[in-house]
């Protein structure tokens, strides 16, 4: 169990120091002319506030997953490739 804290911890530190580097960088392209209503979408999206559930599909074999029952195969199989 340390070890897994310590890679989460590890895969926490990198997640978040992605975030911020993603949000810098958005932030740059800025303009007194953004649209702010796209500024406040991409805000809430970095906080991880969702205001539209939408169901991800996964292209496995031709086939779109929707549910999570086929999904772990599918990683599975991605990861052993």
């Amino acid at each position: 169990m340390e070890i897994y804290h310590k890679l989460k911890g590890q895969a926490q530190k990198i997640i978040k120091q992605a975030a911020t580097e993603h949000w810098q960088s958005y932030c740059e392209t800025l303009k007194r002319t953004s649209n702010l209503s796209q500024v406040w979408r991409m805000a809430k999206k970095m906080n991880g506030v969702v205001s539209q559930h939408r169901i991800s599909t996964i292209d496995y074999e031709g086939k779109k997953l929707r549910t999570t029952k086929k999904c772990p195969t599918f990683l599975l199989k991605t990861l052993l490739e």
